[in-house]
């Protein structure tokens, strides 16, 4: 069964059998004009939410508040954003589950929705690997890192982008309201802060300084294209997540 830990009484949460728990990870920063600024922490909730109704219905799956703040220091210049520091970011998410395994509960999947906060969950997440007890499993995943390749290679930047086609889609699918008129702007290409190599990490500090702060144009966002990629990464998530943590696909014992 889905549960929302704080809509649940302490002794509520003691009596579940070995659930599952979902910690969204969000961030609170800059999407170009056309965005709000909470646009990440939307997305990443409602993600979390589908993979736990379907989870839920082979095991207790159990999603915490989603973290709204993360890292997201290169958005600084632009405004309307709130960050931490990388280091204090990942002592949090490493305190967090410390914390979970103190009230028995052994199992946490962290379930991204910010690429600034990627490197410092997974330095949480080996961190953990070094000091859990027996039965204790801590699993980290982005969620743009299941998105289907079709719906990827519809893209003109690469998934996720920021403040592009494909986010735009999505919040037009979630919350449309969040959606604000892009002024206009028919440019539906990659802009500059789109251009990646694939497998170099470096710092792009100057790239985002120099751009406008969005990977692409969001003319051809739509709520349809939107709600397709949602399903396409829900039920991928899933699928990954059941596997790792040993879930039924449905129905079942665990």
């Amino acid at each position: 069964m889905h549960h929302e830990f704080g809509r649940l009484t302490r002794r509520e949460l003691q009596a579940l059998d070995d659930p599952l728990v979902i910690v969204p990870l969000g961030a609170t920063e800059q999407h170009g004009d056309q965005l709000a600024v909470g646009a990440d922490a939307v997305i990443v909730t409602a993600i979390a939410g589908a993979v736990a109704d379907r989870l839920g219905t082979s095991a207790e799956v159990v999603v915490t508040p989603t973290i709204p703040i993360g890292i997201s220091g290169h958005h600084l210049p632009f405004g309307g954003t709130l960050t931490f520091s990388a280091e204090v970011y990942a002592g949090m998410l490493h305190d967090l589950v410390i914390g979970l395994r103190r009230q028995a509960l052994r199992r946490t999947l962290l379930l991204n929705g910010h690429g600034g906060n990627d490197a410092a969950m997974r330095t949480a997440v080996e961190r953990l690997a070094l000091v859990e007890e027996p039965g204790g499993t801590t699993a980290g995943l982005s969620y743009w890192d299941a998105v289907p390749a079709e719906t990827a290679a519809a893209l003109p930047a690469p998934v996720p982008g920021h403040a592009g086609r494909f986010e735009t889609s999505l919040l037009k699918a979630l919350r449309p309201d969040l959606v604000r008129d892009p002024g206009g702007d028919a440019d539906t290409g990659p802009r500059p802060l789109a251009h990646e190599i694939p497998g170099l990490r470096a710092d792009r500090t100057r790239d985002w300084r120099s751009s406008d702060g969005v990977t692409d144009g969001a003319g051809a966002a739509t709520a349809e294209f939107g709600r397709t990629a949602l399903a396409g990464i829900v039920a991928e998530i899933t699928a990954r997540v059941g596997e790792y943590f040993a879930i039924p696909a449905g129905g079942g014992e665990r």
